[in-house]
């Protein structure tokens, strides 16, 4: 599963964000990825990630920063892309030599070389930050139809966000408190919600196909895709050629993996 922590303040800085609290954060989500952890620091952004180790076990560690053009990128990642090899060709023809072989660092170039472009070309699941140092922002996006969680809130300037609301909870200056919309979603809708709304009051969550920029101006997420309805004029025999096809077309894709798979088999 992986989770994703950050801290982000690009008007009074990150420093009095104290590193227990970071770590208090951090480990409320362990449980999504007990393989590794790591933390990225400066003066505006404090990220955190818990890695569940599936492709390139050894070089994969998040947070994960490269250098390009002399100008510098890190990213927290929780997901997985199946179509990394077609972008990886593609990101190597425009000149990007790889360290890794693992999805997180062709997300981290789809960025750098296509910006806010880059959520369109993903075929996966994911919840992502970069920090673009040279532009003082953050790129947010979440996956389609959002099965990775992306939590967020804020103090004042500084947004948090996680891949889990308890971890938000750990932060000193925040209370749970419940939100009454929330809460009617939660029991009349679940788990479909019409907004962004959270259970908790003043945490919300960035919607399914939706992208944006935090930077000194704020934060400002908009939608990159929808589901579009179109008429069916295919043929019977057509219609169940193409369903065989992405079908296995997306098994394939998802067994894709360094690591043991398991699969759970219903026999009917």
């Amino acid at each position: 599963m992986c989770s994703i922590l950050g801290l982000v303040n690009f008007k009074d800085g990150t420093k009095s964000i104290s590193k227990e609290t970071l770590e208090v954060m951090r480990l409320t989500t362990n449980h999504r990825g007990p393989d590794q952890h790591g933390f990225f620091r400066d003066d505006y952004v404090c990220f955190g990630h818990n890695r569940l180790a599936v492709i390139d076990v050894a070089n994969g560690l998040q947070p994960m920063t490269a250098v390009f053009e002399g100008k510098s990128y890190t990213i927290v990642y929780n997901g997985e892309l199946y179509n990394s090899n077609e972008l990886r060709s593609e990101l190597e023809n425009l000149g990007v030599e790889f360290k890794t072989h693992c999805d997180t660092e062709v997300l981290l170039y789809s960025y750098i070389l296509w910006g806010m472009g880059c959520s369109e070309k993903l075929n996966g699941i994911f919840a992502f930050a970069v920090y673009d140092d040279d532009k003082k922002q953050i790129y947010l996006s979440r996956d389609r139809m959002g099965v990775k969680p992306f939590f967020y809130t804020f103090i004042g300037d500084t947004l948090i966000f996680s891949s889990e609301v308890k971890a938000i909870l750990k932060h000193p200056q925040i209370k749970a408190e419940l939100d009454s919309e929330g809460i009617w979603q939660l029991l009349y809708l679940s788990p479909m919600r019409p907004s962004n709304n959270g259970i908790f009051k003043n945490i919300f969550e960035i919607s399914p196909g939706f992208h944006g920029i935090y930077n000194h101006n704020g934060l400002e997420l908009r939608k990159y895709w929808s589901l579009q309805a179109y008429e069916l004029e295919d043929s019977e025999s057509t219609i169940v050629e193409k369903t065989k096809f992405y079908l296995t077309d997306a098994i394939q894709r998802q067994l894709i993996s360094d690591v043991l798979v398991y699969l759970f088999v219903r026999r009917t």
